[in-house]
């Protein structure tokens, strides 16, 4: 049985990267659906019956379940994550059995990650301390990834350079679609 998967744009980098500005602009401009991960993470931060030890747990376990929802509904999708899990690849895989995962790096200097977080719209987004962001940003800066696109966002890249970098991938999850490529 050939089963046909939606692409995930999976959008990694480090806090304050530019992840969701990115995820925003391509579901604005190409009409890709964006699932946010600080919503996710945040209601179970904010929740008090989560253990701390189930915490992370529970957030993968949420994440993907949203991930599962969305790609049953959508052609391609984009999702976003610092990647500072202890098993990357692991967590990729995760979303294998509903998606195609299609990596793309989304960088910035560590300094403007760290502004940016500073000075960000703390309602949306878990309130962290400096030096956890600076031990979740050394995972992600660390992580290596079979990445196929790279956006250097620092400074801000214009949505018209993020577009031209990603239709690329969109074309071609679409062309792929339309053939009969199996995963």
């Amino acid at each position: 049985m050939n089963q046909m998967y939606p692409d995930l744009l999976l959008l990694i980098g480090a806090k304050g990267s530019g992840k969701s500005f990115i995820g925003q602009l391509l579901e604005q401009a190409l009409g890709i659906p964006f699932l946010r991960a600080e919503p996710i993470w945040k209601a179970l931060k904010e929740d008090v019956s989560v253990a701390p030890a189930d915490y992370v747990a529970r957030g993968i376990n949420a994440t993907v379940a949203a991930a599962s929802d969305l790609a049953r509904h959508a052609a391609v999708y984009s999702f976003e994550t610092t990647g500072a899990f202890e098993d990357m690849p692991g967590f990729i895989d995760l979303f294998r059995p509903f998606s195609r995962p299609r990596l793309i790096y989304i960088m910035a200097r560590p300094e403007t990650c760290l502004q940016r977080v500073r000075t960000r719209d703390r309602s949306a987004h878990i309130d962290v301390s400096d030096a956890l962001v600076e031990r979740i940003n050394a995972r992600s800066f660390a992580l290596q990834l079979p990445y196929e696109a790279v956006i250097d966002n620092d400074p801000f890249t214009s949505a018209g350079e993020v577009l031209r970098i990603i239709r690329p991938l969109v074309n071609i999850a679409t062309s792929a679609r339309s053939g009969h490529d199996s995963r």
